[in-house]
Order: C-alpha cells, then sequence, then structure tokens
C-alpha cells in the first residue's frame, strides 16, 4: 500500500515550493507598527506613579462571586447586584455620600439605592443607585480626593454618573477614566475604575492611546472592583474594559470623569456624501468630536438633534485641536491633498514612517484622540493613513464636546 503523509506534511511542502511577492515599500513597516499597536491594546498600564490612586482595601470578596473562570451567559441588572465592600454598613459615609449626589444634582434626589463602598488606600469609593420618577435608572461614583495618605472620607465629591440602559442587555461592568485631576486630588491621571457585576472574573483594560508594548496582564475582580493606572493619553474615548481574551465575554464602555472633557454616546450612521449623521445628543454643536476606541472618525460642522459630521480632517480646527506626533509631542500641519488625501507637513526631521499623528490640547490634561499614521511615498508627500474602522452601518460612537 502506498504510504501518503499527512496533512501537515503536503502543506508544509506547498507552502516552502510557494513563491509570494515582496511587500510594498513601507507595508512591512505599517503591519509592524499595527501589530505592535494592537499587542498594546491587550495590556494593561501599570505605570508605579499612578498605579495607586484607587487601590481596594480589606479582602472581602463578592457576596455572589462564582470562583470560577467562566463568566455568566448573561449579567445581572444592576438592580440586582449585592451591597459589597468592608464599609457597606458605615451608614455615615453613605449619607454623606448620598448627600454629594444630591447636591450635584438636585433634580432627581436618591431613590432606592443599593450602596457599594469600597475603602481604599489612597481614596474611598461609594457607588449609589437610584431611580428617578420616570423609572430611569443611574449610579454614581462618589470618591474622597487622592491622596497619598489616608484618604479624608468626610470630603466626597461626584466623580462620574453613568445611566444604565433600559433597553439593553445588562453591562458586565460600569466605570469611569479620569484624566485630568479634580479639585483637592494629590495624585496624577490618569486612571480607571470600573464595578463588575457578580460572577465576571477575567478582564482587561484597553487604551489606543498608547503605540508600544506597555507592561501588564489580565486581573480579576477584588471586592467587585476593578482600577487600573493608565498613560496619561488616555480618556474615556479611547480606554475600554473587555472580559475574555478578546473581549468575547463583553466590552463595557467607560464613563468620562465629572472633571474630564464631557463625553455622551450616540449612533453614527453613514451617508452617501461620506458624512456622518449623528443622533442621540440633541446639543450636538460644531466642533464636538465623533470618535470610536482606535480614533476619530469626524468632526461635527452642523449640529442640533440630527448633527452632521465630516471626516474631512481639516475641520479639525473647529474644536479648537492641534494636531502632533505621539511619542514626541511635535506640532505638525494637515491639509487636503489630491483626491480625498490628507497631507501631513512638519519640521526638519520631526516624521517618519508610521509615525502616529494624535489631536490634543484638551485644558488640564494630555488626553488625545488618535488621528491615524503617516506614510512617505515616492514624491516626499507625507500622507496619513487613518487607524479608525469605518462603519458601513449605524454603529454607537462617542461624542466628545468641544472646548
Amino acid at each position: 500500500m502506498t504510504q501518503h503523509p499527512d496533512f501537515a506534511t503536503l502543506l508544509r511542502t506547498e507552502l516552502a515550493a510557494a513563491s509570494l511577492p515582496r511587500p510594498a515599500v513601507g507595508e512591512a513597516a505599517s503591519v509592524a507598527h499595527r501589530v505592535l499597536r494592537t499587542r498594546a491594546r491587550r495590556r494593561v498600564w501599570t505605570g508605579a506613579a499612578v498605579a495607586a490612586v484607587v487601590v481596594v482595601g480589606g479582602g472581602v470578596a463578592l457576596a455572589t462571586a462564582s470562583g470560577g473562570d467562566d463568566a455568566p451567559a448573561q449579567p445581572m441588572a444592576v438592580t440586582q447586584w449585592p451591597a459589597r465592600g468592608p464599609l457597606a454598613g458605615d451608614t455615615a459615609l453613605i449619607g454623606r455620600a448620598k448627600l454629594a449626589w444630591a447636591n450635584a444634582s438636585p433634580a432627581a434626589a436618591p431613590g432606592s439605592e443599593a450602596a457599594v463602598p469600597l475603602g481604599g488606600q489612597n481614596a474611598t469609593l461609594v457607588v449609589l443607585r437610584r431611580d428617578d420618577a420616570a423609572g430611569r435608572t443611574s449610579l454614581g461614583f462618589m470618591t474622597t480626593p487622592s491622596t497619598t495618605g489616608t484618604p479624608d472620607t468626610a470630603t466626597l465629591m461626584v466623580r462620574a454618573q453613568v445611566t444604565v440602559p433600559g433597553n439593553a442587555p445588562a453591562p458586565a461592568a460600569y466605570g469611569f477614566v479620569v484624566s485630568r485631576p479634580a479639585p483637592g486630588d494629590q495624585a496624577p491621571a490618569s486612571w480607571a475604575v470600573a464595578l463588575v457585576a457578580p460572577g465576571m472574573s477575567a478582564a482587561r483594560f484597553s487604551t489606543s492611546a498608547v503605540e508600544h508594548e506597555v507592561a501588564g496582564t489580565a486581573g480579576s475582580p477584588r471586592n467587585g472592583l476593578l482600577t487600573v493606572g493608565l498613560p496619561p493619553q488616555a480618556a474615556a474615548w479611547n480606554t475600554e474594559l473587555a472580559f475574555g481574551d478578546r473581549g468575547e465575554r463583553g466590552i463595557a464602555s467607560l464613563a468620562a470623569a465629572a472633571d474630564d472633557p464631557a463625553t455622551r454616546t450616540v449612533t453614527a450612521t453613514p451617508r452617501l456624501d461620506g458624512a456622518f449623521t449623528v443622533t442621540g445628543a440633541a446639543d450636538a454643536q460644531p466642533g464636538d468630536l465623533l470618535t470610536l476606541h482606535d480614533g476619530l472618525v469626524g468632526v461635527v460642522t452642523s449640529g442640533g438633534p440630527s448633527a452632521s459630521a465630516s471626516t474631512d480632517l481639516t475641520t479639525l480646527r473647529t474644536s479648537g485641536l492641534s494636531a502632533r506626533t505621539a511619542t514626541t509631542g511635535r506640532p505638525v500641519s494637515i491639509a487636503p491633498g489630491l483626491g480625498k488625501q490628507t497631507t501631513v507637513t512638519a519640521g526638519p526631521g520631526v516624521l517618519h514612517e508610521g509615525d502616529r499623528i494624535v489631536a490634543g490640547e484638551f485644558p488640564g490634561t494630555a488626553a488625545a484622540i488618535n488621528l491615524g499614521t503617516v506614510h512617505l511615498t515616492p514624491d516626499g508627500t507625507w500622507l496619513l493613513r487613518r487607524d479608525v474602522w469605518f462603519p458601513v452601518t449605524y454603529t454607537q460612537a462617542t461624542l466628545v464636546r468641544h472646548l
């Protein structure tokens, strides 16, 4: 009987004999650049300077934690989450948190609450839930100012507020990102906090704000809370929390902190003219920024309930932001090129193949929005290649308030 090689041997033989075309000029560098960025987004930043901004204290576990690696098929609604943490019985602390939230938004005084206080080494966090007369549920994240010493639990501020979707599947977590220190903070930004549904285990923060490798691995919630220090360029619009190695168990968007540039979730719908219609933010204004996690989609050119957003990057000037290189912070200029291309110019030696260009200069923060990467043409022109995935149908996006 004739002995045939197995499939793996045949495959190796065929691949070895195949003649593959060489990559185009700059293509290898571009692919390597994107691989590094993907690796970076799947790791968590653990810079020592900000890693302890909010660190959970005590050893209290989730009241209903499964302890296993398998997440529930669907997280339970936040109205069913248990109170937890070593300060859950501190009625005085909870009372001060209720008062801080009511003073921040007196039109919606606390209704039914589920307190989830957690003592921290450098800050104390209290999470309250309330339902308004219309049945809408919201979460308030109150914290003490961050400190290098013992937190002053007599002082509580509303760090973030989150509206709970009423007709969508229950998220696996609710949280926020701080990119600008609040009054009284002693620790630097940026950092993130997420309150995690019972039973969720492996999770990972990721940010598209960095293009280099960063240290760290996925973590499991402790006391139902995940905290992480982030690169200074990170903000709510470029940071996500994913459950599972590739987010297959869910991705939770994170809200902006109260003192950060304001964001809101909107629907972006592509149009035949290449622009986008933005719905879900009736107060959208020209200069507002339409973003996805990977970068800028466009800039709002006309506001209202059905706003328009242009993908022409030259409209960025209406937002008050300016373009620069991500790694060195050197300023660059953006101009329209042939067709729908965008050209980038800068001083001698500023640009290199594959450099990432970002938009920044939000007041009081180093947070940035990705624009794309630059690539040199044979005639010496630098072109900007957009990194963001442009949706071909309507999708959820983030609107960042212009200056």
